[in-house]
C-alpha cells in the first residue's frame, strides 16, 4: 500500500498533513492577514479590558460573531490576541478540512480519496477564511460534519441490524 492509500484512509491525519501545508505562513507573519481579523482582534481587546474603555459596553455574548470573541477573550487570558488568532485560524483550517473528508467519505461510492486531494486546498481554505470570517467557516465545516453524521445514521437506520415493527 502506498503512503498517500494509507494517507488517505485516515481523515484526522489526511486533515491535519493539509492544515499544516495550508497554515504554515501564518506562524510566520506577526498577525493572520485576514481581512476581518484585525476588527475582530480589537473586539477580544476591548472585551478583555472593558474598564479601560467606559465609552464602550458589552452587548452580550450571543450574537453573530459570538464563537470568536467569547472563545477569544476565554482564551487570551492565557495567550496574546495574536497567538489567539493564529491558532484559531488554524484551527478553523483544520476543522474545515476534517468536515471535507467525512463529508465526501459519506457521499463517495469509494473510500478512495486519492483522486480528490488535488482540489481540496482550495476547499479548506476557501474564501470566507481568508476574509476572516471563521464563524461562518466553522458553521460551515458544522454542517458539513452533520450532513455526513445524518447520511451514516441513516444509512445505519436501513441496515438489517435495524428494528423494524
Amino acid at each position: 500500500m502506498t503512503r498517500l492509500r494509507l494517507l488517505s484512509n485516515s481523515d484526522a491525519l489526511l486533515a491535519l498533513v493539509l492544515c499544516v501545508s495550508l497554515c504554515w505562513p501564518l506562524w510566520i507573519v506577526s498577525f493572520p492577514p485576514y481581512q476581518d481579523l484585525y476588527g475582530h482582534g480589537a473586539t477580544i481587546e476591548v472585551i478583555r479590558r472593558i474598564g479601560d474603555y467606559p465609552e464602550f459596553e458589552i452587548s452580550g455574548y450571543i450574537r453573530s460573531n459570538a464563537c470568536l470573541t467569547t472563545l477569544g477573550a476565554l482564551c487570551t487570558r492565557f495567550m496574546s490576541v495574536p497567538l489567539f488568532m493564529k491558532a484559531i485560524s488554524t484551527a478553523t483550517v483544520y476543522v474545515t478540512s476534517f468536515a471535507l473528508l467525512r463529508f465526501l467519505r459519506a457521499f463517495r461510492q469509494t473510500s478512495d480519496l486519492t483522486t480528490v486531494l488535488p482540489f481540496l486546498p482550495p476547499l479548506a481554505h476557501h474564501w470566507f477564511i481568508s476574509m476572516g470570517m471563521l464563524n461562518y467557516s466553522l458553521g460551515f465545516a458544522f454542517v458539513l460534519l452533520m450532513i455526513a453524521s445524518a447520511k451514516r445514521f441513516a444509512r445505519l437506520a436501513l441496515s438489517s441490524r435495524a428494528i423494524w415493527p
